[in-house]
């Protein structure tokens, strides 16, 4: 075990009401079922169970880029094991990674008696739900693992969203003697109390966590979390395969290299019109203002998204772009993209990155393409920093379109330099995670 449990007593008194009433808590009703096959206890020479918990399914490129890592990984290493997905998208996971899934938050049964309690006392029967149903599926794991992502944050999220759901498999897994690991997770910013309370006990709770950059690790140590023991390790997505080059765009007018830009569907960390107007066409203008000048300069341009929702921001840069050049210019391709994988095949003909989306900027990193961050989070930063690329990032809510002419300048200038110092530190990463990997597997996964 390398992380012990902490003493919380904050949580004593929900800790002995669980204890005390968990055979209550076992009606069949109230049983979230996998999606593809069923999940019955079994005696202890059974295939060793793991949850993968995150969220996995929504259209976010790199959420499922880090289950996917993990997943390739526990496959080839435990074949015989049993593997699940907890997720909010469960048709999308079965589909796209051929794995039985369960939901993060289980349906209450329309004839249930949490819903009559739920009519006297709303969002309190919902809840009890929550935690019972979870208490249930627990159960059936032999441990339960979050892979990557940056799922200790609040980003355009609610305390009642994933805050409270982590902390209630959190507390399901601690009451019943299960294994709960943080795998190379980002943590921070949390702004709303409340989902900082709940994430802080959820980390608490864990039997292993690591973090993918000090920052994160820094972050929870200052809400209260003992990180002594805590190791900092690459994003998970590092140990992905890089794929080969795709077709679809030629050089520029002169024969210039390919620029990739990243965008996103920005609009502040809690979008709240007007304000969120403002920064999404502020953002959308620069970009499309830097597109157009490295297309008058003669360089192909590559628009790419890093999320479903991305399709939209993509859209409007090039309708801009179109209207700036009265015209749709040869060299700019804006392709869809379905997959982190999709978003790297896309990448891998460009010089230089420019992007918003963290796991856009490792894409460029695995490909060993030097990257400039126009981000919205101090983790871009922390990893370029990593890198040795700190003199190459921006916020993106104060972007200037000067200074990301001047540092895409000096780093095409400086290319091949950059180039060889991101080809060496990416082949550290993969080693770290391997051992990260293997460590998982001597700690939580040995029988």
């Amino acid at each position: 075990m390398l992380v012990q449990y902490e003493s919380n007593h904050g949580l004593c008194a929900v800790t002995n009401i669980a204890n005390l009433t968990r055979h209550q808590m076992r009606s069949p009703e109230s049983t979230p079922h996998p999606s593809s096959q069923g999940m019955t206890a079994t005696p202890n020479d059974t295939p060793t169970r793991i949850g993968l918990f995150g969220n996995f399914g929504t259209g976010n490129f790199g959420n499922d880029g880090s289950l996917r890592a993990l997943l390739d990984y526990l496959r080839a290493q435990r074949p015989d094991a049993q593997i699940y997905c907890i997720c909010p998208n469960e048709e999308v996971v079965r589909k796209r990674f051929d794995l039985p899934t369960l939901p993060i938050e289980a349906k209450m049964p329309e004839d249930s008696w949490f819903r009559t309690l739920n009519r006297i006392l709303p969002h309190f029967g919902k809840r009890l739900h929550h935690f019972v149903s979870t208490m249930r599926a627990v159960d059936k794991f032999d441990m339960i693992i979050v892979p990557g992502t940056g799922i200790l944050d609040d980003f355009a999220d609610r305390w009642q969203g994933m805050p409270l759901s982590l902390f209630i498999w959190s507390l399901a897994a601690r009451l019943s003697g299960r294994p709960f690991a943080f795998a190379s997770i980002g943590a921070g910013p949390i702004e709303h109390p409340w989902s900082r309370w709940l994430m802080k006990w959820a980390a608490r709770m864990a039997r292993f966590r690591s973090f993918r950059n000090q920052e994160s690790k820094d972050f929870l140590e200052g809400l209260g979390v003992n990180t002594s023991k805590d190791a900092v390790t690459p994003d998970i997505t590092f140990s992905l395969p890089s794929p080969t080059p795709t077709a679809g765009l030629e050089d520029g007018n002169d024969g210039l290299p390919i620029i990739g830009i990243g965008v996103m569907s920005y609009a502040g960390w809690h979008p709240v019109p007007p304000d969120s107007e403002r920064i999404y066409s502020h953002y959308i203008a620069k970009v499309a203002q830097f597109a157009g000048w490295l297309l008058y300069q003669g360089y192909g341009v590559r628009i790419i998204a890093g999320d479903e929702n991305d399709a939209v921001a993509m859209d409007d840069v090039v309708a801009m772009i179109t209207q700036q050049f009265g015209s749709l210019p040869a060299h700019l391709a804006a392709e869809k993209a379905a997959s982190m994988e999709d978003v790297t095949a896309q990448m891998a003909d460009t010089k230089l990155i420019i992007a918003t989306r963290f796991h856009n900027i490792i894409c460029a990193l695995m490909l060993n393409i030097p990257v400039i961050s126009v981000g919205y989070a101090r983790k871009n930063d922390a990893l370029l920093t990593d890198m040795g690329l700190q003199d190459f990032c921006q916020h993106i809510e104060d972007l200037d379109v000067g200074l990301l002419k001047n540092q895409f300048e000096r780093l095409l200038r400086d290319h091949k330099f950059y180039k060889l110092k991101i080809t060496e530190k990416s082949a550290e990463y993969r080693a770290q995670l391997l051992k990260q990997d293997e460590k998982l597997l001597s700690s939580l996964l040995a029988h």
